[in-house]
């Protein structure tokens, strides 16, 4: 993914779970329309479209993400602030830890260089 050495703090996936307007969809359309947009369009819909699962694999593995009051995982607003606000989502799921999280699924798993 581009920028995930940069993600310390969380990742973006289309739960709909504060913007009940977003969907993978959605966030595979607003990625396609970023200047930093992935290398291809079927790039793009692959990342869109298993990010949600990936987010709730993370959760599993201990990466405890915020939740809001009735227990779903939080999305705030984060990055593509030089869209329009017409495009902006509020789908990134923060948790200050997630690299130490993958890291250690890394470690666990035996995956080395």
């Amino acid at each position: 993914m581009p920028s995930t050495v940069l993600a310390a703090g969380g990742i973006n996936a289309a739960f709909g779970n504060v913007d009940d307007q977003d969907s993978w969809m959605q966030h595979f359309a607003d990625t396609t329309r970023r200047p930093t947009a992935w290398p291809t369009r079927a790039w793009s819909e692959i990342m869109a479209q298993e990010a949600p699962r990936d987010v709730l694999e993370m959760d599993e593995w201990g990466c405890r993400f915020a939740r809001t009051p009735d227990g779903k995982i939080d999305q705030r607003y984060f990055g593509a602030s030089h869209l329009p606000p017409y495009l902006l989502r509020r789908r990134f799921h923060r948790h200050g830890r997630f690299l130490f999280t993958l890291d250690r699924k890394v470690a666990e798993l035996g995956i080395r260089e």
